[in-house]
């Protein structure tokens, strides 16, 4: 998972994907143009679950690694983020495991990678700005 056009603009993506392709690694790319959205997250975890995800990197600022981090979380359970979400939804305990995830900060001062947290955004006049965490992570 990277933003929508910086990182993949860049001579380090080269060299990334000039390796994976050497090692013969199968991946997709997809892109975060913004601040996720539950349902952004849930149509990306519906497509990548039929590729079989072993793993999710997220190259980028603080929300494309809440976006990843989302992803990762809910491609093993299979249900919808709302599920989850602090104060909108029924709130149901995290059943994981989650999906193994890298985080690959690009910029300073989100601290998205260092927390257990992923921030989700719905835009709108009832929209919110909300959490998907589980506590027993460590």
């Amino acid at each position: 998972m990277t933003g929508g056009r910086s990182f993949t603009a860049t001579a380090q993506w080269e060299a990334l994907q000039r390796a994976l392709d050497q090692a013969q690694f199968q991946y997709d790319i997809v892109r975060i143009a913004g601040e996720p959205s539950p349902a952004e997250v849930d149509t990306i975890v519906r497509d990548q679950r039929v590729r079989a995800c072993d793993l999710v990197i997220g190259i980028g600022g603080g929300s494309v690694l809440d976006a990843a981090k989302a992803i990762a979380g809910l491609l093993k359970p299979g249900n919808i983020v709302m599920d989850h979400l602090e104060g909108v939804g029924p709130e149901l305990l995290y059943r994981g495991s989650a999906t193994p995830f890298i985080a690959v900060p690009t910029t300073a001062s989100t601290s998205s990678e260092a927390t257990k947290n992923a921030v989700l955004t719905c835009q709108g006049p009832a929209g919110f700005k909300k959490s998907f965490h589980d506590e027993t992570i460590p």
